[in-house]
């Protein structure tokens, strides 16, 4: 009896090291969402398990002020209502050219000897066009909204 108690004892030492081995390493490479140790630092925001502040939920306002000026920096530099027609030029060119890659990437599904692996990678590239059309209309949409 003793030696099954001693042998029940090391599987469950066993297995308990091996739990904390893989709660470390998860912890430590932040795979579980919410699992994580962090602190206070010098200014007395929270920061994660690498120390480096916790964004915008604690830091909402300064982020946001970050934010509004990368979008005032690439407005300037895009500097949208000058070259605007050159843009809707290219956006609708692009348009044009997706259309015609929808088009051809129909057309070069065989019509015999295919398989099904085949004609679903065709599908997939015409998914991905069609993807990046709506990506094409939405920045049209912004670009308007700019005036």
């Amino acid at each position: 009896m003793s030696e099954d108690l001693v042998k029940i004892l090391v599987i469950i030492a066993i297995i308990s090291i091996l739990i904390y081995y893989v709660l470390y390493a998860l912890r430590k490479n932040r795979i579980i969402e919410g699992y994580q140790v962090g602190g206070i630092d010098e200014g007395g925001k929270k920061t994660d398990i690498y120390n480096i502040p916790m964004g915008a939920t604690i830091n909402s306002a300064e982020y946001y002020k970050k934010l509004k000026n990368n979008v005032a920096k690439i407005s300037d530099e895009l500097l949208i209502p000058k070259y605007r027609k050159t843009y809707e030029g290219i956006i609708i060119s692009m348009d044009d050219y997706i259309n015609g890659l929808m088009l051809k990437t129909i057309l070069d599904i065989p019509s015999s000897d295919y398989t099904e692996d085949v004609v679903m990678a065709r599908i997939k590239t015409l998914n991905d066009l069609f993807i990046s059309k709506t990506a094409l209309n939405g920045v049209m949409k912004y670009m308007d909204k700019v005036r």
